[in-house]
């Protein structure tokens, strides 16, 4: 032994993220959709020898999950950020609990790509101090897309500006003023900020060019398909059901008879089946957490768009995921996570669950507002009749809107035009003077 050196024993404080086996099962798996439950359940079933599946069609008994072109809907949905951020994480300089943190936020991250909890609720939830979870939401939002991991769309933009080179003082002013930008007020933007219109014209540009919604990048190569997690259907009297739609899928269980042997072996074979017996309970606990939530989520949804699934899209009613939320008794980050990546089949069709979600739209007088979804149409519609001598302005159509009653400028008729890929009125004008 070197001279100084002696053995010691000692007691050290050492802070880490401690998630317990139910809490961290119960989180991934909500947020897990119907492909993705089935591909952990076989990884599950060949890994632990006391988690059971009792076979279920399309389920084999070598437990790999198989289903026809028929059961596989069609339906494109957008897989593998969570998987890139992790990367870049992995590569980064940083302390194990860090990167842990920042691995676990990826993960729980909205469809937009911003932040779900407040810092309280994350704090509170992992049992890490604010300065440690700063820090990790810091290494998240230094990942690409830029403006990832974003808790509000003035910190998504000035991440984005910031990475372009815009100064502090100038990102406060862009983002100030973002009600003016948008309207191209540019003598009260000259009055706000004191700036040139060239130069706040070419701000306007810059603004053009940012993306509110980084989590929502189209990567064509990472199309999957998507099972529906739950589907709407009338029964022989005619009424409307929910149900779960996981027949594919096996019924787990414990090997209780396998876990009994645990007494009579060694201490350390003991130990591992006991520890099994621990992961699948939470496996089974977690998967049958998310079906309740689901279903719940799924008879709510039914509730408040029935006249959707009875009339058609026209009649979609706008519904927040906070209002849903207050109505369940859940947490609005719930049901976040519970509506990522998942669908509902109905005889309307296939669709992702955030589509029940429509922002509102204000009507004048008494009625009750319309979802943008349902405006939207109402705007597909009225181009659609129009004519090579009536090509309809935005203006115009804005006005129709409001005479029907719908509360409505004409910035947002361009912006939902723009959403539904319909050209200008110069440029339908243009194409039907051609034909």
């Amino acid at each position: 032994m070197k001279p100084g050196l002696r053995p010691e024993l000692g007691v050290r404080a050492n802070q880490r993220l401690n998630l317990t086996p139910t809490l961290r099962a119960s989180l991934n798996i909500l947020r897990m959709n119907h492909l993705e439950l089935a591909e952990r359940i076989q990884a599950e079933l060949a890994d632990n020898p006391l988690l059971v599946a009792d076979n279920a069609p399309g389920w084999n008994a070598g437990s790999t999950a198989v289903w026809s072109d028929s059961a596989v809907e069609r339906m494109a949905h957008q897989q593998g950020l969570v998987e890139r951020l992790h990367a870049q994480i992995r590569m980064m300089r940083t302390s194990p609990i860090l990167r842990d943190i920042a691995m676990f936020l990826a993960a729980d991250l909205t469809d937009e790509g911003y932040l779900a909890d407040s810092d309280a609720e994350l704090a509170g939830m992992l049992k890490v101090p604010f300065d440690q979870l700063r820090q990790a939401i810091d290494l998240l939002q230094s990942c690409e897309p830029t403006g990832i991991g974003a808790r509000n769309l003035r910190e998504c933009l000035d991440l984005q500006l910031a990475a372009l080179g815009e100064e502090g003082d100038m990102r406060a002013v862009i983002l100030d003023n973002l009600g003016l930008f948008a309207r191209r007020d540019w003598a009260a933007l000259g009055r706000a900020t004191g700036l040139p219109e060239a130069t706040l014209r070419n701000k306007a540009r810059l603004l053009g060019a940012l993306d509110p919604h980084p989590g929502r990048t189209e990567h064509p190569s990472t199309v999957v398909y998507l099972h529906p997690d739950l589907r709407i259907q009338a029964d022989p009297s005619g009424m409307w059901k929910v149900e779960l739609a996981t027949g594919d899928l096996p019924a787990l269980r414990v090997d209780e008879a396998l876990l009994c042997q645990a007494d009579g072996q060694d201490a350390q074979t003991a130990r591992y089946l006991r520890d099994k017996a621990r992961q699948a309970r939470a496996l089974i606990g977690a998967v049958r957490a998310r079906e309740k939530t689901l279903l719940r989520i799924g008879e709510a949804i039914l509730h408040h768009q029935h006249r959707f699934f009875a009339r058609g899209e026209d009649s979609l009613a706008p519904l927040t995921r906070r209002a849903l939320a207050e109505t369940l008794g859940l947490h609005p980050s719930t049901v976040t996570r519970a509506i990522a990546g998942k669908a509902l089949e109905s005889p309307r069709g296939l669709h992702p669950l955030r589509f029940f979600f429509p922002s509102a739209v204000g009507q004048n007088g008494d009625t009750d507002a319309l979802s943008s979804f349902a405006v939207q149409q109402q705007i597909r519609r009225l181009i659609g009749q129009e004519t090579a001598d009536a090509v309809l302005s935005d203006a115009r159509i804005a006005t129709l809107l409001r005479e029907s009653g719908v509360d409505i400028a004409r910035r947002t008729v361009a912006k939902y035009r723009q959403c539904l890929k319909i050209p200008s009125s110069f440029q339908r004008r243009k194409s039907k003077s051609v034909l």
